[in-house]
């Protein structure tokens, strides 16, 4: 949440996403490995539209439409729909080439993770969660409103 530019932001989350989605498949929490390993296959696709200058608003509703019908067919109760929420908000983000939207999405779908990973048993996820939302948080600090004083000034 630190990159200044849209590619490092999500390369990293691509990332960690791919690596994520691989551990909650070994612990059993078949929705979020399921959203995550999608996800990670979802921002390189917006990446390579972004990068060619293509719309992803097509992109953007059909993704959150394969969320929605991945997280009801891995469902694990009620706490799927926290995933399921939370991979809607970041597809719709990460769709939109707008670092800042990224870090304010994650305000609100980051959250939604710390309380899933931390039912699925997975400590090392639930502290990136919480360091994604800090990140985010200096991030929006020290990237996002200098940018806009510089803009006025």
């Amino acid at each position: 949440m630190q990159g200044k530019s849209y590619k490092s932001i999500i390369v990293m989350t691509v990332s960690s996403e791919c690596l994520f989605g691989v551990q909650l498949l070994l612990l059993g929490a078949f929705t979020g490995a399921a959203t995550n390993l999608m996800a990670g296959m979802c921002n390189t696709v917006y990446y390579f539209c972004n990068k060619s200058g293509r719309k992803t608003t097509y992109l953007q509703i059909l993704f959150s439409i394969l969320f929605v019908t991945v997280g009801i067919l891995t469902w694990e109760g009620p706490i799927s729909l926290l995933v399921i929420l939370a991979k809607v908000i970041s597809t719709v983000s990460h769709g939109i080439n707008r670092p800042h939207v990224i870090r304010v999405s994650r305000l609100i779908s980051m959250p939604m993770w710390v309380v899933y990973d931390g039912l699925a048993g997975t400590i090392g996820g639930t502290i990136n969660d919480l360091l994604v939302i800090a990140s985010s948080i200096i991030g929006i600090i020290r990237l996002d409103k200098k940018k806009k004083t510089q803009e006025n000034a």
